[in-house]
């Protein structure tokens, strides 16, 4: 395709995104862009508190200000500090947090790059620096003890893989391996999520159709036991939990990606929608489950446009997926600067009837934060 090596044309993209920066598609929704947290990214929630991320520095704010006060920084060189004030080099260098968790008020389990470690007191004090592998935003899993992640890597000759834990309470801020794929199973892992139903630490892995899994584990890894596996279909990032249903959009590079849900029941995986691209992010409020996907350039996905599709856990038979909004990919190419991104900070939303996003390599809507907001959705 063109458009992944960055050469985007005209042709390529639905007319209704042609001269505007995103397009909503449904009259219930609206969007507003949030201009005082342009350049950065809402990584945190607490109603209207925020964590907010520029560069390598970590910041108190709120929705409605810009940055108020310093928490701390990750150190890096000061030829990539300098780089940090041009979204480009943010970009092309992943110079960005991927996870940022408060453990108490002045301390903060941090990921950066390829960089694990705690923000304590204004100090960066690190648990790993070996540069092996990042965790993916979000992908962390708590069982109110420890926090658990796994290893997300290019792994071209398929060394093990390893999952480990942190202790929330231990001062000697080390890591432990807590379970390993051994060499040539899977080629990384693609989050650790908790069930806030039950406790139990789900665990999606990629990317061959064999490698692409989705696990769980009730017994802090001692075990893990497959829920799906061995296609495209079970290659997912970001799974969503309800009462009834585990719900998830793959992450397909080479088939038609969709939205399904497993009966935690009957343990029946049932088909909801066919959608138009990968899905990376994913956030539940109340009864409303967003999924976003990313403009990637892969071959399953024939615009460059990254988009939310939105389902309400309400409707028992699976229909009623929907398209609510839709960005262009900006020129530059996906695997240099970045796929078109939608992101959802994490922790507490400060309203039920709005979700905020982070946007990343999107035309006109880079490193921007918006609110998207509706009356009363169709079900």
């Amino acid at each position: 395709m063109l458009w992944q090596l960055g050469l985007t044309s005209a042709k390529n993209v639905d007319h209704f995104m042609l001269g505007s920066k995103y397009s909503i598609l449904d009259d219930d929704w609206s969007l507003s862009e949030l201009p005082a947290l342009r350049n950065s990214a809402v990584e945190w929630l607490d109603g209207e508190a925020a964590l907010l991320s520029r560069g390598c520095c970590l910041y108190h704010g709120n929705l409605h200000s810009q940055l108020t006060q310093l928490i701390g920084s990750v150190p890096i060189p000061p030829w990539k500090k300098i780089l940090t004030f041009n979204p480009l080099w943010r970009r092309l260098f992943r110079l960005m947090y991927f996870n940022v968790l408060p453990i108490t008020p002045r301390r903060f389990f941090v990921t950066y790059d390829k960089t694990v470690g705690l923000i304590s007191d204004g100090q960066f004090k690190p648990i790993s620096l070996n540069g092996r592998f990042r965790v993916l935003r979000q992908g962390l899993g708590c069982d109110g003890d420890f926090l658990y992640f796994g290893e997300y890597f290019n792994n071209p000759t398929r060394d093990p893989v390893h999952i480990y834990k942190f202790s929330l309470q231990d001062t000697t801020q080390a890591m432990h391996r807590v379970y390993t794929f051994p060499a040539g199973a899977i080629r990384h892992i693609h989050r650790i999520q908790t069930d806030p139903y039950t406790g139990d630490l789900w665990c999606m892995t990629g990317d061959l159709p064999k490698e692409c899994q989705i696990l769980k584990t009730t017994d802090a890894f001692a075990s893990l036991d497959i829920i799906g596996g061995g296609d495209e279909t079970w290659r997912c990032i970001s799974p969503l939990f309800t009462q009834k249903y585990i719900y998830y959009a793959t992450d397909s590079e080479f088939r038609q990606n969709a939205i399904y849900r497993i009966n935690r029941g009957s343990g029946r995986r049932e088909f909801i929608k066919a959608i138009d691209g990968p899905v990376y992010y994913s956030k539940k409020l109340g009864p409303n489950l967003f999924f976003a996907v990313t403009a990637e350039g892969c071959p399953s996905q024939a615009l460059p446009c990254a988009s939310i599709w939105h389902v309400h856990e309400d409707n028992e038979d699976g229909t009623g997926a929907k398209k609510i909004l839709s960005f262009k990919k900006d020129c530059l190419s996906p695997k240099l600067f970045l796929p078109g991104t939608i992101t959802f900070p994490s922790g507490a939303l400060p309203e039920e009837s709005a979700v905020y996003i982070n946007t990343f390599a999107l035309s006109h809507a880079d490193f921007a934060v918006f609110k998207l907001s509706w009356t009363e959705p169709d079900r």
